[in-house]
């Protein structure tokens, strides 16, 4: 009986998951992450579409657009700040995904920090990102992470 369920939901996973899309949409979160190891600002931004709405944390307000998306991320590295991300873990269904890193965050002159973060992502067919909503709270923040 089991493997009939696990037969069924694989097969209704394939009748909503294309394989193209699932492999632009991991491409594109290897490449976000590469952007942050680079501090590649237009590279990150290159990864989102036009019309991207991007809510970092949830429960800021939402940014809109990649010129909007492009100020937020430069203000950040002018305000001293600094970010590393590590795969954690990434579930794609459809144009959807649901990815998780750990964040090395530090802050010029006011030390560091790990977070652990949950994305929610929406994609177009291209594989950019177009919604995107960071979610974490104070339970998932630990102080003194290494360099």
């Amino acid at each position: 009986m089991t493997v009939h369920v696990s037969d069924a939901m694989r097969g209704l996973l394939a009748s909503v998951n294309d394989a193209g899309l699932r492999s632009r949409i991991a491409t594109t979160i290897d490449r976000l992450i590469d952007s942050y190891r680079t501090v590649d600002v237009d590279a990150r931004v290159a990864l989102c579409a036009e019309d991207v709405l991007f809510v970092d944390p949830v429960g800021l307000p939402e940014i809109r657009g990649r010129d909007a998306m492009d100020a937020f991320f430069r203000a950040c590295l002018d305000d001293g700040w600094s970010f590393s991300m590590t795969l954690d873990e990434l579930v794609i269904c459809s144009n959807e995904a649901l990815m998780t890193w750990l964040v090395d965050i530090a802050k010029a002159g006011e030390g560091r920090a790990k977070l652990r973060s949950t994305n929610m992502m929406v994609f177009t067919d291209d594989g950019l990102i177009r919604g995107w909503r960071a979610i974490f709270d104070t339970d998932r923040i630990l102080a003194g992470a290494a360099a």
